[in-house]
């Protein structure tokens, strides 16, 4: 489970594949070290596969920006997930580039409806070092982002 402070957020990753709903109750602490003590309830739904979307938030909004979000976990071994999102229908594409420029991988290219989305990259096949990985949305400028893989 992880806090997302700038988006509000927190997001739970589940194993590959997982399908379902599971109730999970936590308690809440703030950065102080503040909790509350009364335990909140959430469902959640897993999407399952590699890419999943689109996602809109609790009141059904879509996002209001192109992001790109960093990748979790990272470091990684050999897998991460990339989320990203897009304000409007468009083309995206997410390209992983090596540290000499090359195109390892292409983890999307197809149109898209506004939303916010999941990508794994898994780098397996690839040898350990950083990896800059690129989202690239028709008509918004190209967003990178670095990931370290450890073997």
């Amino acid at each position: 489970m992880r806090w997302d402070a700038v988006r509000r957020r927190i997001t739970i990753r589940v194993p590959a594949g997982w399908t379902g709903s599971e109730t999970i109750t936590f308690t809440a602490t703030d950065p102080t070290g503040l909790s509350d003590s009364d335990p909140a309830t959430y469902t959640v739904n897993a999407l399952g596969g590699p890419s999943s979307g689109p996602i809109k938030d609790e009141e059904g909004r879509i996002p209001q920006a192109t992001e790109l979000l960093g990748n979790y976990p990272n470091p990684f071994n050999p897998s991460t997930v990339i989320s990203y999102a897009t304000p409007k229908d468009a083309h995206v594409r997410i390209n992983v580039y090596n540290m000499i420029g090359e195109v390892v991988a292409t983890l999307v290219d197809e149109r898209h409806a506004a939303g916010s989305y999941t990508v794994v990259f898994n780098a397996g096949s690839l040898p350990s070092g950083v990896y800059i990985y690129e989202l690239d949305v028709e008509g918004s400028a190209p967003l990178r982002r670095k990931a370290l893989f450890l073997k």
